[in-house]
């Protein structure tokens, strides 16, 4: 028995090494090899034991890193950056799905949110164009104003339902707190490398033309949105509409764009992601191979405007919602981009959330306090937004009880 436990202490002692020093190597991008599988979830594993055991020890001892977030607020902030750099592009997709089913399942047994597939006849397997999130029932695509949202994950990974959680906090919002009925259509585009730039951010294009056109929404009806590198597809989707969809002095009709921690410049080297890089979960180290997973050389990711949105055009854009973390690693990118929205004289409502990472809004329970302020503040920018577009142009869009004044198109929504 003791030559057993004396194994056993060797084993978890060498496994903490080796977990401590694939930590060291992520932190300062020299892991060449991603280890795989089975030893991926081991050292995932160890690494919780570890970091929650020296968070608490440093919590009773005052010496916390991150006095200003609870134990759990680091602790899952540690963990999503230390699994995101030991693993590749797509090794997230998993977790991600499985919680995101989890919401799902969630409000399925309670029935808080019902959630469609769509069918938009873009070609997804499965048709599995869309997910649509409505809080009631007989509520059908068509009928209602819609957020449409397009995920995060830095194009590589992420899916439709990942931020249920939030949407429906979203929605709820607008119809209590301002009266609207409003729905969620979150868009499932391809993922690289199986499909790249700009593959996949014109399959968002497309989708966007079968809501306008298919299923018969107005554009003044629509609000684009999205997280993260769906903050820089949600960015070209609006100037898509507002090029292709034009009012008569060349403005987008779209109700309003809100981009949350949106990712707006793939060159790496701002402050913020040296000042930041240990209060937020991105794996700075890996943003480059990301970005060279999306998109090759030849598309001069760093330049090309559809992609590090720094470089594009600004003019003649709905009003737009921009939110993110005061220690995000692309704080100083954000702002510097609200700067240009300014300047080409766009109305942009900004919300920041003191002492929060990437995308705190859709963290929740995490950040509860300013994930709940912000996505209460969104909601009454929603609102605002769909009364200016009521007003412009009456009846296309109603408050409780009404919605879309066109022809709903609930025969392309199957429930998955």
């Amino acid at each position: 028995r003791t030559g057993a436990a004396l194994a056993l202490a060797a084993a978890l002692a060498l496994a903490t090494r080796r977990s401590n020093a694939l930590e060291r190597d992520a932190a300062s991008g020299q892991l060449e090899h991603a280890p795989e599988g089975w030893r991926r979830a081991v050292h995932l594993a160890i690494f919780i034991v570890r970091k929650a055991v020296s968070i608490l020890a440093r919590r009773l001892l005052g010496a916390a890193h991150h006095p200003y977030w609870s134990p759990m607020e680091e602790l899952v902030v540690k963990i999503l950056a230390f699994a995101a750099t030991i693993g590749d592009v797509k090794s997230t997709r998993y977790p991600i799905k499985a919680y995101a089913l989890l919401q799902r399942a969630i409000h399925a047994a309670f029935g808080s949110l019902h959630v469609t597939r769509v069918d938009l006849g873009l070609g997804q397997p499965h048709a599995k164009d869309a997910l649509y999130l409505a809080l009631e029932k007989d509520q059908p695509l068509g009928s209602c104003p819609i957020i449409l949202y397009f995920h995060g994950g830095g194009y590589v990974t992420g899916c439709a339902e990942m931020h249920i959680n939030s949407h429906f906090r979203w929605l709820q919002r607008l119809r209590d707190d301002h009266g609207y009925t409003c729905a969620v259509l979150s868009v499932e585009y391809p993922l690289a490398p199986e499909v790249r730039f700009p593959g996949n951010l014109q399959f968002c294009f497309r989708a966007y033309d079968a809501v306008v056109h298919k299923v018969g929404i107005s554009p003044s009806s629509i609000i684009i949105s999205g997280d993260s590198a769906g903050g820089g597809i949600a960015y070209n989707v609006a100037l898509h509409a507002r090029d292709e969809y034009p009012t008569q002095e060349g403005h987008a009709e779209l109700a309003g764009l809100v981009l949350i921690s949106p990712w707006v410049n793939h060159a790496v080297g701002a402050e913020s992601f040296m000042e930041h890089r240990n209060t937020d979960f991105l794996p700075r180290e890996s943003l480059g191979t990301i970005t060279g997973t999306y998109a090759d050389d030849e598309h001069d990711p760093f330049n090309n405007p559809a992609i590090s949105l720094v470089h594009g055009e600004f003019g003649k854009l709905p009003p737009v919602a921009l939110t993110y973390g005061s220690r995000e690693i692309f704080k100083s990118d954000i702002v510097d981009f609200q700067g240009k929205l300014e300047a080409a004289g766009n109305q942009v409502h900004v919300s920041v959330g003191p002492d929060c990472p990437h995308i705190y809004p859709l963290l929740a329970p995490l950040f509860s306090t300013h994930a709940s302020r912000t996505l209460g503040e969104l909601a009454a920018f929603c609102a605002s937004c769909l009364s200016r577009a009521a007003s412009s142009k009456p009846g296309r869009v109603q408050a409780q009880g009404g919605g879309v004044q066109q022809s709903p198109s609930a025969a392309l929504a199957s429930t998955a």
